[in-house]
């Protein structure tokens, strides 16, 4: 029972008033506002007492989303005893709290974009007055802030990081206001340039001759300009490696820009947009609903996969994980990032943090460190811009489009730190039917290993077996981050690792790229993003819980038979990211097992050669029908470049040099391990 107590009652305690007393009790929270005249500024603040029970806690919980939607820009501070855990790591004893109630509780902060204000002292904040094996710490009581209160009120590194950073584009944004268009200013240079020459050629005057120098030396300058501009926007290959001054870069670039953008998309019931407002949305509405769609999902329960699993954490191997971050664990993070990587979305890459890090190296230490001792991640430091790549070369769906993830400079340094502690203990938790991203292993093996196995399929006299070749649609996309929590607890990461992870996932928000501009905001409730130095290794680790699956069924699968040269080793699968080879004993006698395959799967029967991880896998030696693929995109490619753009000196081809060569477009591990690669290429060019 909650007794109420009050001054100057005026009638309170009266029969029209009592069912105001009861609301005002049952709703768990009362509001006021102050005025701060300091700084002359309104905020709201929320003082909380929260029910003991789960479902009248519920209340609670839609109360705040209620009037989080209501607030704008104002400051806002919740605080008061909440009644409720976020997970395992704010209780020490035996607790009653269910994964349901803490799994509510987090939903509701991330709902309302409310941040946990940094304390000091003791993790816990009630007691249960026991003691031994009934004690019980909870930490109960804490301050929840909105963005715009720490706006108002800064006091972290972070805070002042992202200020600063918004600070400055204002000053770039004037300074590009006065260079103006820089592929405009080349044109004027040239025009000036043209202008000078002409003068000379017909006066012959000295002082003509000192303005042609000055005119080539400014579009000379204008060039380079427009050079890093393009670099940062093409993010071409041979920027590095190639000429880039030259008609080849130029078309290159116009090529790539004619391609990528978009003109009308068609939508899935078959009507075709043209409108650009139209397209835009339709991108918008299809991304939000894959990122950000509904949260209505099952999660699995795992637990009894922990017999089955290839080894959970130590108490050594958790304190590796969450040692202190040190200086030079920062810098080293922050310079492994790609100089060249693309832009990210506040427009800051690492050449500019490299070329200002006496300034700001300071800062970025102070932030890097706030996030890795409090766990609390602004979402600015998390916006994130999607890029838009071809998965077909005549793209008619959004869905024939790969978003890819551009993130900030500061959470790629943050994740890579991540990363480094997960490689530590990662070729611990992960079977070797994963080699990708696990240190020490070749993805190579599992090629290699795929080719062993399917040798002699087109025999007669072998054992019966049959190989499926999954590739799951949008496995990245499709992860749960409350499956993904289950996973790292499952492998006994430690609780305040976890949180790292789960701030780095719950923080994102997006926007996408679409024909230079940038449209939409919304925020990510499930995926792992394409871009993000941590995915690959975080994804690794889910569908390791997939191996297990499939191994306790095989283990409580009696009539279960391994595929043939598998069983000694006890493999089932091979695993790189969204490609799955699965190995299994089926003939064509067993038509009732076969049948239920393709029904259930959706699968269609296929012949070799497929193609692996870029590589033919065939039942014999490979052949020159095998290699065509390699051959034909060889021929593809050199047929879109003229005598304008390649030169073949004097009939010999072997005038193309070894850089152009890696233009081809060489990805596949299978052709760059090939030792007689370019000697290939250069036959290939040779017979033209």
């Amino acid at each position: 029972m909650i007794t109420v107590a009050s001054w100057n009652v005026r009638g309170l305690n009266g029969i029209d008033h009592q069912r105001a007393v009861e609301q005002l009790v049952e709703s768990q929270i009362i509001h006021c506002r102050a005025f701060n005249k300091r700084k002359h500024t309104r905020c709201l603040i929320s003082v909380l007492y929260g029910a003991s029970d789960l479902i009248p806690r519920r209340r609670l919980w839609d109360a705040l989303r209620t009037l989080a939607t209501g607030i704008q820009d104002e400051p806002w501070l919740v605080l008061g005893d909440f009644n409720a855990v976020v997970d395992d790591s704010e209780v020490c004893g035996r607790a009653a709290d269910t994964s349901v109630s803490m799994a509510e509780f987090r939903s509701c902060i991330l709902d309302t974009g409310l941040v946990q204000l940094s304390f000091t002292g003791c993790p816990f904040t009630w007691h249960n007055c026991s003691e031994g094996t009934r004690s019980l710490w909870k930490r109960l009581d804490r301050m929840l802030v909105n963005e715009a209160w720490l706006e108002t009120w800064p006091g972290t590194a972070m805070y002042e990081i992202v200020n600063k950073l918004k600070l400055l584009k204002a000053e770039f944004r004037r300074q590009r206001q006065i260079k103006g268009n820089l592929t405009e200013n080349v044109k004027r240079a040239k025009e000036f340039l043209d202008k000078a020459q002409e003068l000379f050629a017909t006066y012959k005057e000295d002082i003509l001759l000192h303005l042609v120098k000055c005119c080539r030396q400014v579009y000379s300058e204008a060039i380079k300009l427009e050079i890093n501009m393009l670099k940062q926007r093409a993010k071409l290959r041979w920027m590095k490696h190639g000429d880039q001054n030259s008609k080849v870069f130029f078309r290159k670039v116009n090529s790539t820009r004619a391609k990528q953008r978009v003109f009308q998309i068609k939508k899935t019931t078959g009507e075709v947009l043209t409108e650009m407002a139209e397209v835009t949305q339709e991108f918008i509405s299809y991304f939000q609903s894959l990122l950000g769609g509904s949260k209505s999902y099952r999660v699995l329960d795992i637990e009894f996969l922990r017999q089955d699993i290839k080894h959970t954490l130590t108490t050594d191997e958790t304190n590796q994980l969450v040692a202190p971050v040190t200086r030079s664990e920062i810098k080293a993070a922050f310079f492994d990032i790609d100089e060249d990587s693309a832009p990210s979305p506040d427009g800051y890459t690492l050449a500019f943090f490299r070329a200002a890090w006496p300034v700001v190296g300071q800062a970025i230490y102070d932030t890097i460190g706030d996030f890795f001792r409090t766990c609390m991640l602004l979402k600015q430091i998390n916006t994130t811009l999607l890029a838009l790549i071809l998965k077909v070369n005549m793209p008619t769906y959004v869905s024939d489009y790969r978003p890819i993830s551009c993130c900030n400079v500061l959470y790629k340094a943050i994740t890579k730190i991540i990363v480094k502690r997960m490689q530590l203990v990662l070729h611990l938790l992960v079977d070797y039917s994963q080699n990708a991203f696990v240190p020490g292993r070749n993805i190579s093996d599992n090629i290699l290993i795929a080719q062993e196995l399917l040798a002699g399929y087109n025999q007669v006299r072998v054992p019966s077996r049959c190989t499926l070749k999954v590739d799951i649609q949008k496995a990245y996309d499709s992860v749960k981050w409350d499956f993904l929590l289950e996973v790292l607890r499952l492998f006994n990461f430690p609780p305040q690792f976890i949180k790292l992870i789960e701030q780095c996932l719950s923080t994102v928000s997006y926007s996408i790229a679409l024909n230079g501009s940038v449209y939409g905001f919304f925020k990510d409730r499930r995926g792992l993003r394409q871009g993000d130095p941590m995915s690959p290794y975080l994804f690794v680790l889910v569908m390791e819980i997939w191996s297990s699956l499939l191994r306790y069924r095989v283990k409580n699968a009696a009539q279960f038979q391994y595929h043939w040269k598998c069983k000694d080793v006890g493999l089932i699968n091979l695993c790189f990211a969204d490609d799955v080879l699965l190995f299994i004993i089926l003939s064509r006698a067993m038509q009732q097992e076969w049948q239920q395959i393709i029904d259930s799967l959706g699968f269609q029967e296929g012949v070799l050669p497929v193609k692996y991880l870029g590589v033919p896998l065939t039942s014999s030696r490979l052949t020159i029908a095998d290699c065509r693929p390699l051959i034909n995109k060889l021929d593809a490619r050199l047929a879109g470049w003229n005598h304008q753009n390649l030169s073949y000196g004097s009939g010999s081809t072997h005038q193309v040099s070894a850089k152009h060569i890696t233009l081809i477009g060489r990805r596949s591990l299978f052709y760059r391990k090939c030792a007689a690669a370019e000697s290939v290429v250069l036959a290939i060019l040779d017979r033209r």
